[in-house]
């Protein structure tokens, strides 16, 4: 983490609800921009990004940090966790351990995008395709007396074993 953008500022501008997520288990998936410590990335979350909500597999953090006095800023206590700074991490690294920086990549405006129109809708008709045949739903009358004439006899087999006893 270098630096915060705006865009959660902007998303609430436009009156839009904004949630972070996913957090993942704290014990299998560290995020190292908050010093491998998931109270410290809840409390970034929450107070230096103002999120509305976060989404986690393992609320069991998030919920134990926000039930403490530590979760309220404007308390001004002395144990108060703070949020991460963006770069502090970078500036605790050795020089030789970073990654190379990177070229950025050009601003995109809507003109640079072109897409070509759209190819007009047709209808398709083979005259080669067969017509769709009915099906045959229809069941001789034996099979359907005989189905019942079994199941009257199980209901009655069964009713009488009931009375036997």
């Amino acid at each position: 983490m270098t630096h915060f953008t705006d865009t959660v500022s902007s998303l609430q501008d436009a009156n839009l609800t904004v949630f972070l997520g996913v957090l993942k288990n704290e014990f299998m998936n560290l995020g190292f921009d908050f010093f491998a410590d998931p109270t410290i990335e809840i409390v970034t979350y929450s107070w230096a990004v103002l999120a509305d909500g976060l989404v986690t597999d393992y609320p069991a953090t998030a919920a134990s940090y926000f039930r403490s006095p530590c979760s309220d800023m404007n308390l001004n206590l002395s144990y108060s966790i703070l949020p991460a700074q963006p770069g502090a991490l970078v500036n605790l690294a050795a020089p030789g351990t970073l990654a190379p920086a990177g070229a950025p990549a050009p601003l995109l405006q809507p003109s640079d995008v072109v897409d070509p129109p759209l190819p007009p809708v047709k209808a398709v008709i083979t005259a080669d395709a067969p017509a769709p045949e009915a099906a045959d739903n229809t069941s001789s009358a034996s099979s359907s007396n005989a189905g019942n004439g079994l199941l009257w006899a199980a209901i009655v087999a069964l009713l009488s074993l009931s009375f036997l006893r």
